[in-house]
């Protein structure tokens, strides 16, 4: 079976698709994150146990600011998962 699918569809959940249209939630989030952030390793399930944010919010967070905006940095080279090492990248 072939399906013809163009260069520009996305596959996003449903839950995706309406954060997408908060901006200002993801905005919120990010910044919780990078605060929760130091220069030392941390697991990701460490820090998400500080605050109260969905683990879905904040794991996909922590990807955009590893992979997009390159604030975070991860100790191994794998997905990001709860056990995974990270820390803010040093300036």
């Amino acid at each position: 079976m072939y399906k013809k699918v163009s260069e520009k569809y996305i596959v996003c959940s449903n839950k995706c698709k309406s954060l997408i249209k908060k901006f200002d939630y993801i905005k919120r989030v990010d910044s919780i994150v990078i605060n929760l952030n130091s220069y030392k390793w941390s697991t990701v399930e460490d820090l998400s146990k500080k605050v109260d944010i969905n683990k879905f919010d904040f794991i996909s967070s922590i990807r955009r600011l590893v992979y997009f905006e390159n604030i975070l940095k991860v100790k191994e080279k794998k997905e990001i998962n709860q056990k995974s090492l990270i820390s803010i990248v040093k300036k």
